[in-house]
């Protein structure tokens, strides 16, 4: 085994980690539900080797960053929303 980078992305309004197995799974991440960290734990994700990547609607990123960031997990985000 070697040592691999977490890979997140955005499609849409969808988030995905990328679980770099062999398998090729992701984790999908909308706005109508969160179930990533219940992955992340059924998974057994390091929290000193994982980054959440949060890219999409203000709302959405805080939602995401409430929910990563008191678990330790270090956050990056990029907001692409402009308000009228």
């Amino acid at each position: 085994q070697k040592k691999v980078f977490t890979r997140v992305g955005d499609h849409g309004e969808s988030i995905f980690l990328d679980l770099a197995n062999k398998e090729w799974n992701c984790i999908e991440i909308t706005k109508h539900g969160w179930t990533v960290l219940d992955k992340i734990q059924e998974l057994g994700l390091p929290i000193e080797e994982t980054m959440v990547y949060a890219c999409g609607h203000p709302g959405m990123i805080e939602d995401v960053k409430e929910k990563v960031v008191p678990l330790g997990f270090d956050f990056l985000e990029e907001r692409f929303w402009k308000d009228d």
